[in-house]
This record gives C-alpha cells, structure tokens and sequence, in this order.
C-alpha cells in the first residue's frame, strides 16, 4: 500500500489554511479501486501514521482514464478527481463539491 501526501493552501476570508489530500494514482480508475481506496485505505492511514492522527484528510484520485461508473461513483463518496489533459493536470470535481473527511 503506496500513500501520498500533498499539502495544498486555499485563502478563504483572508486567512490560509492548509488541508492536506491523499491521492490514489491509477492509469484506469475502477469503481472498485474506489471502494477499496475509500472504505479501507484512507481509514487506515491515520493508524499506519501517528503523526497525522490529529488533522483533517481529504481523499483523492488521479486518473488517465475511468470506468462507466468510478468517476461519478468518487464524486458521491466526496474524493477529489484529477486527470491528465495536454500536459496539465485537470480537476473534474465540481467546485462546490461536500469533501469527505478523514
């Protein structure tokens, strides 16, 4: 099990706050791959890393390309959603988007 941790900044009311993401990396993204990233994964990433047992994770995936039902199936669940286009990186997730919290 492979765990990534990326720190991003958002301003919100002039003030900065620092939430922290995991992502899961796949070419394909299955609905299963989902399941297990969000229901066993992200629960225990908290117990395999102490030092983070105290702060806010949100999930999120990144992918090349889905399956009929992963992408909307990772939007309900509250896990962010990034592909490749050109040779950026694109978010699909709605902006006003709920995130779940782990």
């Amino acid at each position: 099990m492979n765990y990534e941790l990326r720190i991003t900044n958002y301003e919100l009311s002039n003030l900065i706050k620092v939430f922290r993401h995991l992502f899961l990396y796949n070419y394909k993204l299955t609905t299963d791959n989902v399941i297990k990233f969000y229901d066993k994964q992200l629960p225990r990433f908290k117990q395999l890393f102490q030092e983070f047992k105290d702060y806010t994770i949100n999930g999120g995936m990144a992918a090349f390309c889905f399956d009929k039902y992963a992408k909307e199936y990772t939007h309900q669940k509250g896990l962010l959603l990034f592909t490749q286009s050109d040779d950026k990186i694109k978010k699909l997730s709605p902006d006003n988007m709920l995130l779940s919290e782990f």
